[in-house]
């Protein structure tokens, strides 16, 4: 990093530092991603995510799940949400419905019962065993993270999912996604293409769903 960029980030940190004063909440979810961001502290990544979803993303939950029942004819009985991490996107989408919400994730963050890792398939079958007829499949920046994200959708066939991950538009925003993902492994999501061959892969149709001042992309998979 050159000495501009230090300066830049310290100007945006003293600004963070005044403008959220009072928000604990907020203060403390900047603190878990630049945690993160220096160290990959996991825990630092989904306090800060659950924060973020929440606070910008929450009202544009009504809007998706009116948009939901309105693809699927139809209300779902639960919420079951894969990869949950804090459970923020599924937890808003049950309770905008009125329904139960059952988080599942491969490792036991704070709220997850039910430890399911979708990358085996005794995760699959475990997962299948679970799920309800009237069930509807949630995850959240979850696909970018599996080393089989077709196999898993395909699987989930007989389910309806709702699925969001994180496209920027930003190209700095969006070089600098692929780099930090890159470097942990993983393969970041850089247009809703992407999404798309995964889904024709796992030969789900989709129903997509782009709020217009958000960085994320939304499918409904019926």
């Amino acid at each position: 990093m050159q000495r501009h960029d230090i300066d830049m980030l310290y100007h945006e940190l003293r600004k963070v530092s005044t403008l959220m004063a009072e928000d604990g909440d907020g203060r403390r979810a900047i603190r878990g991603i630049a945690q993160h961001l220096t160290g990959n502290n996991y825990e630092g990544l989904i306090e800060f995510l659950s924060w973020y979803g929440v606070t910008y993303l929450g009202p544009k939950i009504k809007k998706v799940c009116r948009d939901i029942e309105f693809a699927l004819a139809t209300k779902p009985e639960r919420v079951v949400e894969i990869g949950a991490g804090a459970g923020w996107f599924g937890r808003l989408i049950a309770n905008e419905f009125g329904v139960s919400y059952i988080p599942t994730d491969s490792r036991l963050w704070p709220g997850i019962i039910n430890r399911i890792d979708v990358e085996t398939a005794e995760g699959r079958k475990a997962l299948s065993e679970m799920l309800r007829p009237g069930d509807l499949v949630a995850a959240c920046d979850m696909l970018h993270c599996i080393d089989n994200p077709d196999i898993v959708l395909g699987e989930l066939c007989c389910h309806p999912l709702i699925i969001a991950e994180t496209i920027y538009l930003n190209d700095g925003y969006r070089m600098s996604y692929i780099a930090q993902l890159s470097r942990l492994g993983a393969t970041p999501m850089t247009s809703s293409e992407q999404l798309l061959e995964i889904f024709r892969k796992a030969q789900r149709s989709w129903w997509q769903i782009r709020p217009s001042d958000t960085t994320y992309s939304m499918f409904v998979l019926p």
